[in-house]
């Protein structure tokens, strides 16, 4: 018979301290996942518009919601059509910690719309109009501006907002203006409206880009396995609820904002001003010839067209290198003159004290309500513009 191996029975303690250490740790592991998605949502809290306000706007103002595709269209004429990145309609929080606000009523395109009515009264029977958000990149601005008129709302006049960071960053199609492209009879129209007024041909190749992208997502769709399914589904569930899930992109974004502007303040104080982005070429090239494609596709309209800089807060360093800016301002200086718009530089037009936060970082993309009547009184009364606007008094 073989010997007996004795077994020792293991003691109590080392049994139970490999189980403790992974108690230990799953509960550090939750404080710091719930810690982490609260230290999210306040960081995120300024990206979430306020409560609902009532809003309140004279007759003759539309704003296209971003539901656009069988949106009522104004059929009132003439008409006036603003676009623009967020600065047209977006209001920053007055003080440090508070979230963007609703529009009341009371942003670009109202103060625009009691400027210019003052002016000539008979402007009452215009329609004002803005397209809204989100933000319009330029490839994005021709796309829609090309769609209403495919659906018959060619303006007498266009007013176009242009921040440097919308021109020199991003240009691809974003997925809420695809489904425009998705109408009977729009894309075909768009080409052929592009070719005929000799775009450049990247411009129709990057919407066509986009719809072969949404093509292939739909194919894609089709034949998910199961277990993306869930994941999409635990994604639509815990997203708005968890901003660490739904909101990761924009998380990263503030957050990189919010490291920059702290690196700014501490390594350079007031002794310099420098940028926290950089241009892409690629998509300022782009960007570049859908405008130039903008303004020839209005002149073959017979729409007149006013060009503007976007204000800028002058109290904080650029997000921008100003450099490049002034080479593309010249260049599109002369496709205004080639089309026969005009172009005016509101950069200075709002000052530091009409701006305000977003969050608990000072807002660089909106101002107030202030700062909105400021612009529009001074494009309403610019000499040059003078020409464009009288497209809206009475034939």
């Amino acid at each position: 018979m073989g010997e007996r191996v004795a077994v020792r029975p293991v003691p109590t303690a080392a049994r139970v301290l490999p189980f403790a250490a992974l108690v230990v740790s799953a509960t550090v592991g939750l404080f710091a996942l719930v810690a982490a998605n609260l230290w999210s949502k306040a960081a995120l809290s300024g990206a979430r518009q306020a409560e609902a306000v009532e809003v309140t706007r004279a007759p003759n103002v539309r704003v296209l919601s971003r539901h656009f595709v069988d949106e009522p269209l104004p059929t009132s004429h003439p008409s006036l059509l603003l676009v623009g990145n967020s600065h047209t309609y977006a209001l920053p929080g007055l003080h440090p910690g508070e979230p963007l606000r609703n529009d009341p009523g009371s942003t670009l395109i109202d103060t625009l719309a009691a400027e210019l009515t003052q002016v000539s009264p008979s402007r009452r029977q215009a329609a004002f109009v803005r397209l809204s958000s989100p933000n319009l990149l330029p490839v994005e601005m021709l796309a829609r501006v090309g769609f209403v008129e495919f659906r018959g709302l060619v303006p007498q006049v266009l007013v176009v907002g242009l921040t440097w960071r919308n021109v020199a960053r991003d240009s691809a199609v974003r997925s809420e203006f695809r489904p425009m492209f998705a109408v009977p009879g729009f894309t075909a129209h768009l080409r052929g409206r592009l070719e005929q007024i000799g775009a450049d041909p990247r411009v129709m190749a990057a919407f066509d880009a986009s719809i072969r992208e949404d093509a292939s997502r739909q194919k894609d769709e089709e034949n998910r396995a199961w277990a993306d399914r869930f994941d999409e589904s635990l994604q639509g569930t815990l997203g708005p609820k968890v901003p660490l899930m739904g909101q990761s992109a924009e998380l990263r974004a503030r957050a990189y904002r919010r490291l920059s502007l702290a690196i700014e303040g501490v390594f350079l104080g007031e002794q310099a001003q420098t940028h926290s982005y950089e241009m892409v070429p690629e998509d300022l090239e782009l960007n570049r010839a859908c405008l130039a494609a903008l303004l020839r596709l209005a002149r073959e309209n017979g729409t007149r067209v006013l060009l503007y800089l976007a204000p800028e807060r002058d109290d904080l360093p650029l997000l921008m290198d100003a450099a490049p800016q002034e080479v593309f301002n010249r260049e599109l200086e002369a496709m205004a003159i080639e089309t026969g718009a005009v172009l005016v530089d509101a950069r200075h037009t709002v000052p530091a004290s009409y701006w305000g936060f977003e969050g608990d970082t000072p807002d660089r993309s909106h101002f107030t309500e202030p700062g909105h009547a400021s612009l529009a009184k001074f494009l309403a009364h610019q000499e040059q513009a003078q020409a464009v606007f009288s497209a809206l008094d009475p034939r």
